[in-house]
């Protein structure tokens, strides 16, 4: 069994120096939807979602991204925004996902993402929860829960 974490757990807005970090958690809460979404690609999706972050891309940004760390050391990252917010998040993804795919993988890319099922992710006056990752080292232990 898992131990709960010893210390207490603080929860911080991400900063530009955990991009590395992010990017995990951001692959990791995506499964096997980031390999679809980033299919044909000449990197694999890890990479480019990392290349994201540092961009600083709407949905992949630090603005909606908080940080569970305990110790200083990073735990796991939610990312979060109003419901009124998401157009404007996927759009700001659109520049910058040219720039670090290529054209033909970035409009595959959008397309894929245009084409899934579900409608709308959220309501305007929703709170979003878009991605909840907890590194693997501290699952178990009730970070995602706090």
């Amino acid at each position: 069994m898992i131990s709960p974490v010893s210390s207490e757990i603080l929860i911080r807005p991400a900063r530009p120096e955990d991009a590395a970090f992010v990017a995990d958690m951001f692959y990791l809460s995506m499964g096997k939807l980031a390999d679809y979404l980033f299919e044909n690609a000449k990197q694999p999706a890890h990479t480019l979602i990392k290349k994201l972050v540092t961009c600083n891309a709407g949905r992949f940004g630090f603005e909606i991204t908080f940080i569970a760390e305990a110790d200083g050391e990073p735990l796991g990252a939610l990312v979060v925004c109003e419901g009124a917010k998401l157009d404007s998040l996927n759009l700001a993804v659109v520049p910058n996902i040219f720039s670090v795919m290529g054209l033909v993988p970035a409009l595959r890319f959008l397309w894929r993402g245009y084409a899934l099922p579900g409608g709308r992710e959220a309501e305007k006056d929703e709170y979003y929860i878009s991605n909840l990752g907890v590194s693997a080292a501290s699952q178990g232990r009730g970070i995602g829960s706090h």
